[in-house]
């Protein structure tokens, strides 16, 4: 279960937040959530970040599939706090007084993005980085000037998606060197050639001129 701490703060977020209502849609953010009895949802929590859900009727019993994904903690026999902490998709289970199922809502826990882009600018601040989420991973591509920036960015994006990131980066050095070896390859093909056709010419004139 949650700390105290926790549940003071969820408490205070019911207080301040206005409560929306979602019916089958992706909700995401610090905001309170109303279940409706019967209806499929899905909840979005960022990693390290929390919901407040309010269920629209009473309910006795809670549990939560994977509490690795994500924990849980009551407030009240309406409103349960829910915290992300591992980036995946879990179910959170709702039963009332009667043992009848309340509700059954898909709870999925992601990397907060925006947080790794300002990480990423203040390290990188001169490198073209984009972060975008798949699945329950991270890709990261756009440009950088180094392998050795590319890997910094890597080893930050794998500490809010441990094993999860894919790494699309082009290193602009390299590119600036292939495109140089082909230049240059293409250049030397070029004068061989040129020299292999003049030499050519001057055998033929050699060959056709009167003793």
């Amino acid at each position: 279960m949650i700390s105290q701490h926790f549940k003071n703060v969820a408490a205070t977020a019911l207080i301040v937040v206005t409560a929306f209502s979602i019916l089958g849609t992706t909700v995401w953010g610090d905001i309170v959530s109303v279940i409706q009895k019967s209806k499929e949802q899905t909840i979005g929590v960022p990693i390290d970040r929390a919901v407040v859900i309010e269920s629209a009727v009473p309910f006795a019993e809670l549990s939560i599939a994977n509490p690795a994904i994500a924990d849980f903690s009551t407030l009240s026999d309406r409103t349960v706090y829910i915290l992300g902490k591992l980036a995946g998709t879990t179910t959170l289970t709702l039963i009332d007084k009667k043992g009848n199922l309340i509700s059954n809502v898909q709870i999925r826990v992601t990397t907060d993005l925006s947080e790794l882009r300002k990480r990423l600018k203040e390290i990188l601040p001169y490198e073209k980085i984009k972060v975008r989420s798949a699945n329950d991973g991270i890709v990261l591509h756009g440009k950088v000037s180094t392998a050795e920036a590319s890997k910094k960015a890597v080893l930050l994006a794998n500490r809010y998606a441990p094993n999860l990131v894919s790494n699309l980066i082009d290193i602009e050095s390299l590119i600036s060197k292939a495109l140089i070896t082909q230049t240059y390859t293409i250049e030397t093909n070029h004068k061989f050639f040129r020299d292999l056709f003049t030499g050519t010419e001057k055998s033929a004139v050699k060959i056709l001129s009167p003793c």
